[in-house]
């Protein structure tokens, strides 16, 4: 009895997260297929899909940004940025797993540090360092900075994965004459797919979605990402946004997130579940 009151507990805990996760999705995805006499109401009586083609027109109008330009920009931005996080993670967590040397774990510990630490009080030094840099202008600016903080989370999430490799194929591997790049690039990452698909998907969603560096350092209006343009849609718009137009933006921009999932869902539901049952 007790256990089943657990169960139903949870339950109703999950219940709570997935409903105030969603709401706030479907209510934007409501508005968007709205009419604008209709915004303001509880159940629309009819829906348009006219709103997004306005979406992409209207985003120049609102703030001088196209809306290919603005999301160009985060795709670019997002892919270098992956990229970066994905190739120096793997080497990390690599070595980390494959290799004993001094301070190893020290030096593991002071990675899993500095993602702890609060963006906010690093973004004065890192500011007047790109500056110094003359990256202020540069998308490198943004894509430093995203990999610095982002390979710290996806070596943790690749070491933890390596190390679940059985040992006996890679000295199998070792006694057939592979050398350590062989091993890693025919042996660790084939099986380590769900894990690279894992630090893709949480990557990607991380730097899609940043804010305040993309606010700080990007200072032409053109090179600006996706949530700084909606940000400066409210502003400049403020009392007279089109909130059916402006949700219908919010939409589209959420679609390459979507693709991203669908791509690595096989694997990434793989490395979440990988470990949870034995044998």
């Amino acid at each position: 009895m007790k256990e089943k009151t657990i169960g139903v507990i949870k339950y109703f805990v999950l219940a709570i997260i997935i409903l105030i996760i969603l709401v706030p999705l479907i209510w934007i995805l409501s508005l968007s297929l709205r009419y604008p006499e209709e915004v303001f109401e509880i159940l629309p009586t009819k829906i348009t899909f006219g709103n997004f083609p306005k979406a992409i027109t209207q985003n120049e109008v609102w703030v001088g940004v196209s809306f290919a330009r603005m999301v160009g920009n985060s795709l670019l931005v997002s892919t270098i940025s992956i990229i970066g996080i994905i190739i120096i993670s793997i080497l990390a967590a690599f070595g980390f797993s494959n290799y004993n040397f001094p301070g190893k774990e020290s030096i593991f510990i002071a990675f899993l540090l500095s993602f702890m630490l609060p963006v906010q009080v690093l973004l004065i030094p890192l500011f007047f360092l790109m500056k110094n840099m003359g990256l202020i202008k540069s998308y490198l600016a943004l894509i430093l900075p995203y990999i610095a903080f982002g390979f710290p989370v996806g070596t943790l999430i690749l070491r933890s994965f390596f190390e679940k490799i059985p040992v006996e194929i890679k000295e199998a591997a070792i006694i057939d004459g592979a050398g350590d790049t062989r091993v890693l690039f025919n042996i660790v990452l084939p099986l380590a797919r769900p894990a690279i698909a894992t630090v893709i998907i949480f990557s990607f969603l991380t730097v899609w979605n940043e804010f305040l560096f993309a606010l700080v350092f990007i200072r032409e209006d053109t090179m600006q990402t996706i949530p700084v343009v909606l940000s400066r849609m409210i502003q400049s718009q403020f009392s007279k946004i089109i909130y059916e137009v402006y949700s219908a933006t919010i939409v589209l921009t959420m679609i390459p997130t979507l693709i991203i999932f669908v791509i690595f869902q096989k694997w990434f539901i793989a490395g979440l579940s990988a470990g949870a049952v034995k044998g």
